[in-house]
């Protein structure tokens, strides 16, 4: 917790990660050391990739609520 308190720079992500680009956006904007420039909550939720995501369980849901109940 002190390294947290005191860290001058975001900690770094992994090599290859394997993340989007917008998935890493997201965590670099949330991990913004100074307050005042560090985007708040709602500002985030706003994000491009939640956007994404969102959009992709709605369309997983329509799918599910077009397709005939599985009675097996």
């Amino acid at each position: 917790m002190f390294h947290i308190g005191v860290a001058t720079q975001a900690p770094p992500l992994p090599e290859n990660h394997g993340l989007s680009d917008w998935c890493v956006d997201f965590i670099e904007r949330c991990l913004t050391l100074e307050p005042p420039e560090r985007p708040t909550a709602t500002e985030m939720l706003k994000h491009e990739w939640l956007g994404g995501m969102v959009a992709e369980l709605v369309r997983d849901a329509l799918r599910s609520l077009a397709s005939p109940l599985n009675t097996e």
